[in-house]
């Protein structure tokens, strides 16, 4: 009798874990506005940014980047939207979401306190992007995502060897690999 428990204590844990990560993976699809939203916004901002220093003489071709804080309002809201309606969350949904507010952290002091430095932090960006990608795509088994996480990585790791400028276009086409094509994956599997 003991060993029929100890068995069924095994199943039942596998099951409980199986949910669990079943729930995280309908969270991440849910959260394919994110992957979307911010895909669009950081390779459009990386884009403009480029063809500002390269085809301009504008002398202040970092104000592109403004166009992130419509993003975070609408990432804002749409975050308290979704956890009004969420039925339940899962401990490994707490994990993913704790991940990518540390991420976001990060980058907000390191965008901020980078200018000490006097140094250009787009490799930087692109590897530390890489973290919670991964993490994401391994927590909830989607390819898609685990692909841009090593995307993210090897672009942080070119950009290092490039001038500056060519760093806007690799950060584009990685964030457009690492975060709007598995957004786009992840909506249509939601479907």
């Amino acid at each position: 009798m003991h060993s029929n428990q100890e068995s069924f204590d095994q199943k039942e844990s596998l099951a409980v874990i199986s949910g669990m990560i079943k729930q995280t993976q309908g969270l991440m699809q849910e959260s394919a506005f994110y992957f979307i939203l911010w895909g669009s916004v950081i390779a459009l901002a990386n884009l403009a940014h480029y063809c500002l220093l390269v085809y301009s003489s504008y002398s202040h071709p970092y104000m592109v980047w403004l166009i992130t804080i419509p993003a975070w309002l609408a990432s804002m809201l749409y975050g308290r939207k979704q956890s009004r309606e969420a039925l339940v969350t899962t401990h490994l949904d707490k994990i993913i979401t704790v991940v990518w507010l540390s991420f976001g952290i990060s980058i907000f002091l390191l965008i901020i306190l980078g200018q000490v430095i006097n140094t250009h932090f787009n490799p930087v960006i692109m590897l530390m992007a890489a973290i919670p990608t991964f993490i994401s795509g391994f927590t909830i088994k989607e390819k898609s995502l685990t692909f841009g996480a090593v995307l993210f990585w090897l672009a942080g790791s070119i950009a290092f060897f490039t001038d500056t400028t060519v760093h806007y276009l690799i950060a584009a086409v990685a964030t457009i690999g690492g975060f709007l094509i598995p957004g786009i994956i992840l909506a249509k599997k939601r479907k």
